[in-house]
């Protein structure tokens, strides 16, 4: 706090400028928020459209792969079915493994072997009990060997059907990993006579499969109908793995969905996966793509965005720095420029003050012997102490208004009734109104309404308000003073209203601000709110409370003051 050269205490606070302009690191924090918070959402806006177009499409061609590699799977050991059937229904096979001429059998079986083209690695039969008895080319080494504990054989002689077996390792040499395809061999009288077994490689497997591929990094796997890795062309003489008792293998075989993002169960790597069943042997095709590979545009295409937002960003930021650093700077300037003037305007306006005192002592020493003086006279003195009172009256406002708009001026708040201070001012004014031709009346309630007040400061803004409506409502009308609590609510209403002049309602926005002055469409003279309806609102607002206006030219004025009920 400092004093003026005439003893005014001033607020030396900082100038009430914008948080983002009162240095010049938050004003390059603002607009860092405010340009880059768009250019991110931007880019990741773009960023996130892409990746997902990217993933329907990585998703259409993993889709489309896995579905091919079923059909053709199915086609191909449908085709090794039909070959494997007609061969078991042959009168002459079935006539040699009824005579037991192993020479004759093994002949067919090399006929089945040479006369192929689809790639079978080996044959042989077993008899109804899955004892291996004849086979091509020849391995003493399984021959009356038990094969019943294999897939094809607990599948072929379930349901006497040709049966695709799951991925194993043959005991014959040389030992390799091969599907068997087996065919039941039916004799006279619909009796069983043994199995037709013919043995399909991995490898074999994996040469018509080698180019259907969903994209470049991706792959396409074999499961068979039992959860096992059957083929990965990418590494053909790899071990089959166990898989069935992964979740995603899992789903897979019991219909789940047929694409979806998630770790690849082979690689562990996170990856586009779809895939499509072959329903006659219930195998799967899983087609895979790494989720880094179908990302890598998008990630490309963020990166380009992301280094033209940080090229363009800079050059805003730049610029929009220097252009607010030069618009804040001048902010500053115009604050501390109108703060000087409001402290010269308060040094001024409390210097008159002090001559102002000594004209009105002077006025009334003379007015003290007024009995003496000539009836004129007498007449020009009384109205020169009335205009010295009112300019004292009008400094002390400005003053006032200065303090509250420092935050100088703190209010006293005492518990006050309200009934007999409005009370008082209606008194106080009611010759005045009778003056004017005038009715003044008041509405107040039988039971006292409090609330905490300053009582000069709140009384000089119920004299405003009851002054302001005599002075602007013509001989006959009538001013009205209303007050009422409302406990319900929490509040009190003071109204003032009148039946004069009006003011326009587009000018009443305009009421409660400094120095303005509103022509009323249908007055001979300006109506003047320039200082007193600004004091009533600061006033008010010092008191937690609000003050409205409502207004209809010609139809008069409504003034509603809303302070706080005290608490119990």
């Amino acid at each position: 706090m400092a004093r003026s050269p005439a003893g005014l205490e001033v607020a030396t606070r900082p100038p009430d400028v914008p948080w983002f302009l009162r240095s010049r690191a938050r004003l390059f924090a603002t607009l860092l928020v405010v340009l880059a918070l768009p250019f991110a959402v931007f880019s990741a806006d773009v960023a996130l459209n892409a990746r997902k177009s990217l993933e329907e499409q990585a998703s259409r061609q993993n889709t489309a792969a896995a579905r091919l590699g079923a059909e053709a799977v199915e086609a191909h050991f449908e085709g090794l079915s039909r070959y494997m059937e007609a061969y078991a229904r042959s009168p002459d096979l079935a006539a040699a493994i009824e005579a037991q001429d192993a020479q004759a059998v093994r002949a067919h079986l090399k006929d089945l072997i040479q006369g192929n083209r689809r790639n079978l690695d080996r044959v042989f039969i077993a008899d109804p009990d899955g004892v291996e008895r004849y086979d091509w080319p020849v391995d003493p080494t399984v021959i009356g060997k038990s094969f019943a504990f294999r897939d094809w054989y607990k599948g072929v002689s379930r349901g006497r059907d040709t049966y695709v077996s799951e991925v194993y390792l043959r005991a014959a040499t040389p030992k390799r990993y091969v599907v068997a395809i087996a065919v039941p061999i039916v004799g006279s009288g619909d009796a069983i006579l043994g199995y037709l077994v013919a043995q399909y490689t991995i490898q074999a497997l994996s040469q018509r499969l080698a180019e259907i591929k969903p994209a470049e990094a991706g792959t396409i796997t074999l499961i068979d109908q039992n959860g096992h890795l059957a083929l990965e062309p990418k590494n053909q003489d790899a071990e089959p793995q166990d898989l069935s008792q992964h979740p995603l293998i899992q789903q897979m075989l019991n219909g789940g969905e047929e694409s979806l993002i998630a770790e690849d169960p082979r690689s562990h790597v996170w990856s586009l996966l779809s895939f499509a069943r072959a329903p006659s042997i219930r195998w799967i095709v899983l087609a895979q793509q790494p989720a880094a590979a179908v990302h890598a545009p998008a990630k490309a295409l963020q990166n380009s965005i992301l280094l033209l937002s940080l090229l363009f960003l800079g050059g805003m930021l730049g610029l929009g720095f220097v252009w607010l650093n030069v618009v804040r700077r001048h902010n500053i300037a115009l604050l501390e420029l109108q703060r000087q003037k409001d402290l010269l305007s308060g040094m001024v306006i409390h210097d008159l003050r002090n001559p102002l005192a000594a004209a009105i002592g002077s006025i009334d020493l003379v007015r003290a012997h007024s009995q003496e003086m000539d009836p004129l006279v007498r007449e020009d003195v009384t109205r020169a102490a009335q205009s010295a009172k009112r300019v004292r009256d009008l400094l002390n406002t400005l003053l006032d208004i200065m303090r509250m708009e420092e935050g100088v001026l703190a209010p006293k708040l005492l518990r006050q009734d309200l009934v007999a201070l409005v009370r008082s001012k209606v008194d106080e004014y009611r010759p005045l109104a009778q003056a004017a031709s005038l009715i003044l009346r008041e509405v107040l309630p039988e039971q006292p309404v409090e609330a905490n007040v300053d009582a000069d400061l709140f009384g000089r803004v119920i004299d405003n308000l009851i002054t302001n409506a005599i002075k602007h409502t013509p001989r006959g009308g009538q001013v009205a003073v209303e007050l009422a609590g409302e406990p319900e609510k929490n509040r009190v209403i003071l109204i003032v209203s009148d039946t004069g002049e009006g003011i326009p309602p587009e000018a009443v926005p305009r009421l409660f601000q400094k120095f303005s002055r509103v022509a009323g469409q249908e007055m001979e003279r300006p109506h003047d709110v320039g200082l007193g309806l600004v004091f009533c609102r600061m006033a008010t607002e010092l008191h937690g409370g609000t003050i409205q206006a409502e207004s209809t030219s010609g139809r008069g004025t409504v003034f509603r003051v809303v302070l706080p009920m005290p608490r119990t």
